[in-house]
């Protein structure tokens, strides 16, 4: 990855590694006081809480009642914050995946999580790098991701599942080169239990018209819903669908009562910028997402036609469009820029142009110090920088794809005039025959 400074990159990556690695000790080991005002797991809570539901107290519809969450996270961790909410947003399948470590002490069933999480991050980290073969900048690439922010200390140090949609997706793409589209289709419909994500993503398959990434999507996507409906049943459903009708409108119509700091999706940007909720800033979010949909179909839409370097630049690409056309983005779901990153870095690495390499060091470090000083600007001057950033991205890899489709077209032989052509094809006279 970026080759100025190559070894001082590496430590700092190091450092934040040592520092997440070290908060993290001392929580478990001070819990259940919370140092430096650290509540052990954070969002871990809820998927403790729901799989603790399952195994005391049944029905699975229990899930979404709130006020039991709420007791129940109480009982637990009675020294945390009751102001904060944590209600529990998941389909119940993955209730039912945490009930096992439910039946754990929190601090341990916490751990846990800690090894499961970094090893589905680490899974999806080494099937991208199996795919993009970065050569001597490997290690740098692994230790930026490792040490990407909103992976280190949101997704893994706050318990969150970001890490399984980052590996679905990082072997649908391995699966997809392999040409395997229908297993590739069976992985992407495993980040179901992300709706915004994975219908943006199926609709992208769509106007690429990849009928068997589509019909394994619809596959595994359907074998979840219906094991979510037998453990719901009919009435569970749909306290299941209203429950989260009503926090999708209390989010879209009340952002401020969550904190906009911590969202990266244009509704939270221009809810920050405009100072509350404002018929402007709805119309903004509506532009911007539309625009990053038509960006991002309009690549998809040449994904047949296109090289195998083009085809990563369009999964690339629509990694920030995913983010940028949600009215819900969680600064934890910026994970997926690392899956852009690496399969960017392949294509400009193996093009070996000069500018380009620098242009994309460039763009890897304002990434990654964007998504560390993110927060602290948002709280202080009311921008998230991460969701400019965000847009900054999706179009500076379209871009490339497009540059990179124009250079191969500049480098293909003109085609010779036809009397050339007639002379060339002609078969060659022997010496004599050309003296007569």
């Amino acid at each position: 990855m970026p080759s100025f400074g190559r070894g001082e990159i590496r430590m700092a990556a190091l450092t934040m590694i040592g520092m997440a690695i070290l908060l993290q000790s001392t929580a478990l080991i001070w819990y259940p006081r919370l140092p430096f005002h650290h509540e052990l797991g954070s969002d871990f809570m809820a998927f403790y809480t729901a799989g603790t539901t399952l195994n005391r107290l049944p029905p699975a519809a229990r899930l979404y009642d709130p006020e039991l969450q709420q007791r129940l996270r109480t009982e637990i961790m009675p020294d945390a914050d009751q102001a904060t909410r944590l209600p529990y947003l998941y389909p119940p399948y993955i209730a039912a995946a945490m009930s096992p470590l439910a039946r754990l002490p929190y601090r341990w069933a916490f751990a846990s999580w800690l090894v499961i999480g970094g090893a589905l991050y680490a899974a999806g980290l080494y099937l991208l790098q199996s795919c993009c073969r970065l050569g001597q900048h490997r290690h740098t690439a692994l230790l930026l991701a490792l040490s990407f922010t909103p992976f280190l200390f949101e997704a893994w140090g706050g318990g969150q599942i970001s890490a399984l949609a980052f590996s679905a997706l990082a072997a649908a793409l391995w699966l997809e080169r392999a040409g395997r589209p229908f297993a590739a289709g069976l992985c992407a419909g495993l980040c179901c239990y992300k709706p915004q994500v994975f219908l943006v993503l199926a609709g992208l398959f769509v106007v690429a018209r990849l009928g068997r990434l589509v019909a394994g999507a619809l596959v595994s996507s359907s074998v979840l819903a219906g094991l979510s409906f037998l453990m719901l049943g009919r009435a569970g459903a749909a306290t299941y669908l209203r429950f989260m009708m009503q926090y999708g409108t209390a989010v879209s119509a009340r952002p401020s009562a969550w904190p906009l700091h911590k969202f990266v999706d244009p509704n939270a940007f221009f809810h920050l910028i405009l100072g509350g909720d404002t018929w402007i800033g709805r119309m903004l979010f509506y532009l911007a997402a539309a625009a990053a949909l038509l960006l991002a179909a309009r690549a998809w839409a040449r994904y047949r036609r296109a090289s195998q370097d083009q085809r990563m630049l369009c999964w690339a690409g629509a990694m920030p469009v995913l983010l940028l056309a949600s009215f819900y983005a969680p600064v934890y779901d910026a994970t997926l820029l690392v899956l852009s990153g690496f399969l960017v870095a392949g294509v400009v690495y193996r093009n070996g142009r000069p500018e380009t390499v620098r242009s994309f060091e460039a763009m890897v470090l304002l990434v990654y110090l964007g998504a560390i000083v993110s927060q602290p600007v948002a709280r202080v001057l009311h921008v998230q920088v991460l969701t400019m950033i965000l847009a900054w991205s999706a179009v500076y890899v379209f871009s490339l794809r497009a540059s990179l489709g124009g250079c191969r077209a500049a480098r293909r032989p003109a085609a010779k005039p036809e009397s050339q052509k007639r002379t060339a094809d002609a078969p060659a006279l022997p010496v004599a025959s050309r003296v007569c």
